[in-house]
């Protein structure tokens, strides 16, 4: 059953698409990731457009038309770096392409028939009655669903910088109509963080003072087209309200005071992420935008 549904919904989504993705998630029990991701294809035309909601960070949108890659966002000019602009990667290699848009397609992989998917009843969705499946073995599932948007990423930038991080796929459900066609997907996921945190203590009239010292990154303008650069930062107690900021970096600060100890910290976080397809086999409309600023070596 589940091996025909793949295959059935491959063909019918092999040319042209839409998908809409929602995604919510917690770390020790406060939300602190939620957006949507809207991605439309036809051919090897690709369109993304993408709405984080929290932490807030405005609409950017990814466009492939006939192998150009255009973007559109804020931070690409030094002049007026909060105006949102479009962008057009000229570099005859290396711009992102193809490969800065997930392929919600490949969702589909995860209808493994190891999986064990049971029924789990019916539903109706836009005037159309649909299956509801569920996956009775999520641990088969590839790791690599991780890296869908929203999902959380699959541990490399957490094992980039010295922390341990391991992540899966905790639930699987799916919604197919009569013509065994997905039109739904939802899936959890599940991520521990294991990270190093500093504090540094001061005596101050007779009394100690223990502060968290953490690492910020300042968002500075780009210019020319350019990316906004990132900046890192070393604070006393907290972003919300740094009680020192010290001019030079947490290392140094670690290896030049004594009173700075080690701790480790556990974090664990999970993800729901709604996957929605729409106007399936449905040609959709993706052209170049028109007056795009030109720029090079944005990949």
């Amino acid at each position: 059953m589940i091996r025909h549904i793949a295959a059935a919904s491959s063909v019918v989504l092999a040319k042209a698409g839409h998908v809409r993705i929602t995604y919510k998630g917690t770390t020790d029990g406060k939300v602190d990731a939620a957006g949507t991701d809207d991605i439309t294809f036809s051919g090897k035309n690709f369109n993304d457009v993408s709405d984080q909601t929290k932490p807030p960070n405005g609409r950017s949108i990814n466009r492939v038309v006939n192998g150009q890659f255009y973007e559109y966002g804020r931070g690409f000019t030094r002049r007026h770096p909060l105006q949102p602009r479009w962008v057009h990667d000229t570099s005859p290699r290396g711009h992102p392409g193809r490969g800065a848009i997930p392929d919600p397609r490949k969702l589909l992989r995860a209808l493994q028939p190891d999986a064990r998917f049971g029924r789990a009843g019916y539903q109706v969705a836009g005037g159309v009655r649909l299956e509801h499946l569920r996956a009775a073995n999520v641990s088969v599932l590839p790791r690599r669903l991780t890296s869908i948007p929203g999902a959380g990423g699959q541990c490399l930038a957490e094992r980039a910088n010295g922390a341990g991080c391991s992540s899966r796929v905790t639930a699987l459900d799916v919604w197919v109509d009569g013509h065994s066609v997905v039109h739904r997907m939802r899936l959890a996921f599940s991520k521990t963080t294991t990270v190093p945190a500093f504090t540094i203590s001061q005596n101050r009239n007779g009394k100690t003072i223990v502060r968290p010292l953490v690492t910020v990154i300042k968002v500075t303008p780009g210019r020319d087209g350019k990316r906004p650069k990132l900046v890192k930062a070393c604070i006393e107690g907290t972003p919300q309200q740094p009680e020192k900021v010290w001019h030079e970096s947490c290392e140094r600060v670690r290896e030049s005071h004594a009173t700075v100890t080690e701790h480790r910290k556990v974090h664990r976080s999970g993800t729901v992420v709604s996957v929605r397809f729409l106007d399936i086999g449905k040609p959709q409309a993706i052209t170049a935008p028109s007056h795009a600023i030109p720029v090079r070596g944005r990949g």
